[in-house]
This record gives C-alpha cells, structure tokens and sequence, in this order.
C-alpha cells in the first residue's frame, strides 16, 4: 500500500527513492502503539482504529485515500479530505492498495470434483448474505475472537470490508486486475504477472463458478458486475472469454 502511495503522490513506488527507511514489523501488536527509532507505520485495520482510539497512534493517511486527523497538507488540515494525488491510482475510487482474498483449488481436485467446488462457492455465497442480511453487530459477534483489537474498532473496520460492501463474493476482471496491476510494483515483485497468464488460471474455475451463480438464483443481477463506483468489478469470471485485462 505504501509503495502504491508513494507511486500517485510523488511518481516513484520504491521509498529508497525518497530517503524513507523502512522496517518490517511481523508482530500486529507493534502496529498498536509507538515504537522507539520509527517515525510513522503502514498499519492494519482493526488495529489501527484500536491504537487511534487508544490515543497511541494517529492516522495521516488512509488506504482510501481518506485523510485522518493527523493530516496538515494541501488539501487542509484533518481527517476526511480526498488527498488530491489519490486519483492518480489505478485502482481508485476503492483503494491505492485493493485487498483481495482468494480461495484456490488444486488444479487436479477440481476436475475430479467439480461438484463440490460448486458447493463450497455457494456455501460461500450464502455465509456472505446471511452475514451481511444479520448487521455489523453479529458479523462482529461471530468473528471477533480472530481478529484482534476491541469489538469497537472491528465495528468500524468491518462496514470498510469488501464482501460487507458488495454483499455477494463472485470474482470478476476488476478483481484479477488488482493482482495484474500489483504485480508491477517493482519494489516488491520480482516480475508481473502477464494478463494472458491470470485469465488462463482463473478460467478454470469459471464453469464450477457460473454453475454456483445459477444454483442461488443469479444474485446479485447482472448489473451489479458493471457498478463500480466503490470498488473494482467488472465482467463476472464465467464471462471471462470477453474479459479485456490489460496490465
């Protein structure tokens, strides 16, 4: 995320360029709360709202390209503010870094069992719209023990999350763009992942993914793929021989 912030506001992604030192941290309990020789932290959510909260940290700058109330720039001072250079990033209005989760099968287990990849892609489906049908509250209630922070700062992370925000889990070419498009920054791949080669792998699972689509009734409608507005979508994957990917 940092590497693709730096890419919009300053037109470089490695931080070497900028005289900016990084450390990396593993343990999420460091992204808590102030660490001695660091001068500001790439931090996750909810952790970040938990230490903010905690008055331990203050946020400059978020992933959507919100300003927090650490801000004093251009755009003003304080939390809210749409940083200007935001809509240089590829992949705005959602994010300088879009996270994705990816459930994968081994190539063998899903041509033997197509049937059942259905089955787990519309049990997927019905856990997301259950969940999301049920509010915050239980969503919070049901997923807390593994997500770390208070209960408080998950409340305001998870109406942020992606599956909460769409309502429904399909994949679609704006989903595999995000891996494309990552896959150029340099400071942290070796190489790009080529768009023919993405299309090829997740053409796989199209037919057992447009199979599970049918299976609940074809939600969301269609429309739905084309909104993006907040997010990246795009062609649903069972539609991929008309995908456009680009890197």
């Amino acid at each position: 995320m940092f590497s693709r912030m730096l890419k919009a506001h300053f037109g470089v992604e490695d931080p070497k360029e900028l005289n900016i030192s990084l450390r990396n941290m593993n343990a999420l309990t460091e992204l808590t709360r102030p660490q001695s020789g660091v001068d500001a932290f790439v931090s996750l959510i909810p952790q970040a709202i938990a230490a903010e909260r905690a008055g331990d940290l203050v946020t400059v700058l978020r992933n959507d390209g919100k300003t927090g109330a650490a801000y004093h720039g251009p755009e003003g001072k304080g939390a809210g503010k749409t940083i200007a250079s935001f809509a240089k990033t590829p992949f705005a209005p959602e994010a300088y870094y879009p996270h994705r989760i990816w459930l994968v099968v081994r190539r063998d287990y899903l041509a033997s069992n197509p049937k059942v990849v259905t089955a787990l892609l519309v049990a997927n489906h019905r856990a997301v719209t259950s969940l999301v049908k049920a509010g915050t509250d239980e969503i919070v209630r049901v997923g807390s023990p593994n997500w770390g922070a208070t209960p408080e700062a998950q409340k305001e992370w998870i109406d942020t999350v992606l599956w909460k925000r769409r309502g429904w889990s399909w994949i679609t070419e704006g989903d595999v763009s995000t891996l494309v498009g990552l896959s150029t920054t340099k400071a942290i791949f070796q190489a790009p992942l080529e768009p023919e080669s993405a299309i090829k792998t997740v053409a796989l699972g199209a037919e057992v993914a447009k199979a599970a689509y049918e299976v609940v009734g074809k939600v969301p409608d269609r429309a739905a793929f084309d909104d993006s507005r907040s997010d990246t979508r795009g062609k649903p994957v069972w539609e991929i021989a008309s995908w456009t990917l680009k890197r």
